[in-house]
């Protein structure tokens, strides 16, 4: 069984005791009366009973680093986190296979890392979530390490439908979570015909989802046809177009500049690289204009091939608390630099030819064209826009993962090219 991390204990406290100063973790317990009192703790592995404590026992599957990545319900019949794992290639599909045969013939405890028991007096703040999964059937993500860190739930209903439930753990990611839930509620006034979006409710701090994924599903790490006339759908219902220093993003960008060489270096980021790029970010920021007018429309912001299904005819989008109102092509520039990077591991030179393809597609061209663009022009804004962005975000971050390093590497040779 893989031992608890202290970290692990802190993220869990979070989740199921957000009001408690201080949850006990116990072992084998051997005397109850100095823990009767007490409101609430966990305990791994056996256990016995306690009385007047209410009890919830999950079976969990640790991260590469030994800490708890996904929970589920010791009844539970399906090995629904599988609803959160997006990755793909054979070893993903023979991780997948594995899961769901070993949970069918209920040998799901010779793949678990271990279990994890909860037990409490007082009303867990998501029971009423269980009021939606009468089946027993859901599963817990513990969350991303960082600022923006939450939990997400996934539950199947009455019906047999899947929900997603967003827990925030922080106060960035509470803001995240009202954001998506602004932006979807906005959306839903539009009838998209190639674009599919979730339902969302809000249930106190957190958010409730529906699941976009289609019967029939694939993802692609290249841009597709059915990517694009999605995107145009957005500019059609939400573009307009505004001076720069209106815009909110605008702001955004100064901000992030101003702050990052005050924020502490907490990581192994190379400071001279941070010092070049960050150089180079003020050189193109110092080329724009604040009076000119730049056509904008509201964006994903996070529009990767692990936030998008492709159906039959429709492209099904999820995750959008990164959305908001972002220069016209933003989405676009950053599926090329995302999947170039973290899944083809291409470098700069290779993905400066990915995206000349991209300025040649005849979408890309009647955009162009219909919103009277400069490619050149608002590829720069992206630039600007999402390495302050993520530097900002990375540079006091700890622990960085190593992809991080991947993306710093790429876009300072891109603003280096760029400038």
């Amino acid at each position: 069984m893989s031992q608890p991390q202290e970290f692990d204990v802190q993220v869990l406290a979070q989740l199921f005791f957000p009001n408690e100063s201080e949850v006990k973790v116990l072992g084998n317990v051997q005397n109850d009366e100095p823990f009767l009192n007490a409101p609430a703790y966990f305990a791994f592995g056996k256990v016995r009973e306690l009385p007047a404590f209410e009890r919830l026992s999950f079976g969990y599957l640790c991260n590469t680093d030994g800490s708890i990545r996904w929970l589920y319900p010791l009844r539970s019949k399906k090995p629904m986190f599988l609803r959160l794992y997006n990755a793909s290639g054979w070893r993903g599909k023979l991780f997948r296979m594995g899961l769901k045969t070993a949970f069918s013939l209920g040998l799901d405890g010779l793949l678990r890392s271990g279990k994890l028991h909860v037990f409490y007096k007082k009303e867990l703040p998501f029971d009423g979530l269980f009021q939606l999964c009468p089946s027993g059937n859901f599963a817990i993500f513990t969350g991303t390490v960082g600022e923006n860190r939450k939990a997400v739930f996934v539950l199947e209903d009455a019906h047999n439908e899947v929900w997603f439930f967003k827990q925030p753990l922080t106060l960035a990611a509470q803001r995240l979570v009202e954001n998506e839930h602004k932006v979807l509620t906005e959306l839903s006034h539009f009838r998209f015909e190639k674009l599919a979006l979730p339902k969302a409710k809000k249930l106190d701090k957190g958010l409730l989802v529906s699941d976009v994924k289609p019967s029939q599903e694939r993802t692609s790490a290249e841009l597709q046809v059915i990517h694009f006339q999605a995107i145009a759908e957005l500019y059609d219902a939400t573009s307009e177009v505004r001076e720069v220093s209106s815009l909110a993003f605008w702001d955004e960008i100064n901000s992030h500049l101003n702050a990052i060489p005050t924020l502490p270096a907490n990581n192994d980021l190379d400071p001279a690289r941070m010092e070049r790029t960050l150089a180079l970010l003020h050189l193109l920021r110092s080329s724009f204009n604040e009076t000119q007018a730049i056509a904008t429309a509201v964006a994903h912001g996070d529009f990767t091939p692990w936030n998008l299904y492709l159906g039959h005819d429709r492209l099904h989008a999820y995750d959008w608390e990164l959305s908001e109102r972002l220069p016209l092509l933003y989405d676009a520039f950053h599926f090329v630099f995302q999947s170039s990077i973290l899944i083809k591991k291409l470098p700069f030179l290779q993905i400066k030819e990915e995206l000349k393809q991209l300025e040649e597609n005849d979408f890309v061209q009647k955009l162009l064209k219909a919103y009277n663009l400069d490619f050149k022009l608002y590829y720069q804004l992206y630039l600007l826009r999402n390495t302050s962005y993520y530097l900002f975000k990375y540079k006091s971050q700890q622990p960085l993962h190593q992809q991080a390093h991947w993306l710093v590497e790429a876009w300072e040779a891109a603003l280096m090219d760029a400038c």
